[in-house]
């Protein structure tokens, strides 16, 4: 995981981010979706090579197949999870730089909100 990404998801986790729960909820479930789509499929995976395995001659040719079929069915699942996660970071993003900007042209209203708390008056 590239340092960016850890230190978005820690802010995220941390509260700074307040990402719209409406917006990456679907997201999150479509990603759970694939997880358990992509499950089925390595559970079929398993199945195919312990029958190939098991198999002798021509029908081997056959089993092959599928589990080339399987294995591109599993890596696009994987797409499609790593694309939902990359949308997922994307809306972290635009909420950290949305929150940069506000203290940014709040920085004086900020630091002296700090004062007060710090020194009570």
């Amino acid at each position: 995981m590239k340092p960016i990404f850890a230190t978005l998801i820690f802010f995220s986790l941390a509260g700074v981010c307040h990402a719209q729960k409406s917006e990456s909820q679907p997201s999150a479930e479509r990603i759970a979706r694939y997880e358990q789509d992509k499950a089925t499929k390595e559970a079929q995976l398993a199945r195919n090579v312990a029958e190939y395995k098991a198999a002798k001659g021509a029908s081997r040719e056959t089993i092959k197949v599928r589990i080339e079929l399987t294995l591109h069915e599993i890596f696009d699942l994987n797409m499609h999870i790593r694309e939902e996660q990359v949308r997922q970071l994307e809306l972290e993003l635009k909420e950290v730089r949305k929150s940069n900007e506000y203290r940014k042209n709040n920085k004086s209203r900020i630091v002296n909100q700090k004062m007060t708390d710090l020194l009570g008056s």
